[in-house]
C-alpha cells in the first residue's frame, strides 16, 4: 500500500489552499478534549492535503476523495477501507520497522538479506513464493531507508534526533495516517460514525501512553516517514509541516497539550 504519490497529489490539488493554515470547519460539531486531540494527531497529514483542522469532515470535495482513496490506498468499498483501517492500527509500517531496526543496528549489511529471510519465514505463513518474495524485497527497500535516514534527522525545534527517539518507534506515522484516511473514509460514507470515533480513540489511546508532547510525537511521525520513503524533497516537506505545527500560535499543537 503506498500513499506517497497520494500526498504529493493532494498537495497539488490543494493548491489554492496553500496560504490557509489550519482550516476550521464553521459548522464542525462540537467534539470532547479526547477527540479533538485524536484529529491532531492526524494533524501533519490534515494539512498536507489542506483538510479542516476541527472536524470530522475533511472538506474535500467527494471526487477528490474517492479518486485517492482507490487510486494511492486501494479503497473502493467498506470491506476495503474497514481492511485499510485495521491494518494501519493492527501492523502499519511499524511491524517492519521494530524487526529492521534491530537488523539495521546489529548485523552487518552483508548479513541483512539472509536475517530479513529468517525473520519473514519463521514468523508468516505465505500463501505464494510471490508473496514472500515481494515481503523480503520490502523489507530490503526499507532497511536502506534507514541507512540512509538513521541519525541524520532534524527539525527547527527539536534539534538532532537522537538514538533513544528511533528505539521509540513509528507508531505516531501509522496511526497520523489512520485518522485521516479514517476520516475521508466517513468523508464517503464507507465508515459510520461510530466506527470514525472508535479509530479516534483508539490513536488517542495509544499515542497519549506513548509519548509525552507533540513534539515527541513528531519525532516518531517524522522517522516513521523517513523510513518508509529515504530522503527527499517531500520528506523536507512534511518536516516542515511538522514545525509550523509545533511554533506556530494559530496551531492546536501549540494551544493544547498532547493530555
Amino acid at each position: 500500500m503506498s500513499n506517497a504519490s497520494f500526498f504529493k497529489k493532494m498537495s497539488s490539488l490543494f493548491t489554492a489552499f496553500s496560504s490557509k493554515k489550519y482550516r476550521i470547519n464553521p459548522a464542525a460539531q462540537a467534539l470532547s478534549p479526547q477527540q479533538q486531540t485524536a484529529l491532531w494527531i492526524g494533524a501533519i497529514n490534515s494539512e498536507q492535503i489542506s483538510a479542516y483542522i476541527n472536524s470530522y469532515e475533511t472538506g474535500l470535495d467527494q471526487d477528490t476523495l474517492a479518486d485517492a482513496l482507490e487510486e494511492y490506498w486501494e479503497i473502493t468499498d467498506s470491506a476495503s477501507a474497514a481492511d485499510t483501517l485495521f491494518s494501519l492500527q493492527e501492523k502499519g509500517h511499524r511491524y517492519y520497522y521494530n524487526f529492521l531496526l534491530p537488523i539495521f543496528l546489529n548485523e552487518s549489511p552483508s548479513t541483512w538479506q539472509q536475517k530479513v529471510i529468517d525473520y519473514l519465514v519463521n514468523n508468516n505463513s505465505y500463501e505464494s513464493k510471490d508473496e514472500a518474495e515481494y515481503d523480503i524485497m520490502k523489507s530490503l527497500s526499507l532497511l536502506e531507508n534507514l541507512q540512509e535516514t538513521y541519525r541524520t534527522l532534524e527539525d527547527d525545534i527539536n534539534g538532532n534526533y537522537l538514538a533513544a527517539d528511533y528505539q521509540r518507534g513509528i507508531i505516531a506515522w501509522d496511526l497520523g495516517r489512520m485518522v485521516v484516511v479514517g476520516r475521508m473514509c466517513y468523508d464517503r460514507k464507507l465508515i459510520d460514525k461510530a466506527a470514525l470515533e472508535g479509530i479516534l480513540d483508539t490513536a488517542y489511546k495509544a499515542i497519549h501512553g506513548a509519548f509525552a508532547d507533540w513534539r515527541e510525537m513528531a519525532k516518531s511521525y517524522i522517522i516513521g516517514r523517513a523510513f518508509w520513503s529515504g530522503a527527499n524533497m517531500s520528506l523536507d516537506g512534511i518536516i516542515g509541516i511538522a514545525e509550523d505545527l509545533m511554533r506556530d500560535s494559530d496551531s492546536p499543537w501549540t494551544q493544547y497539550r498532547l493530555s
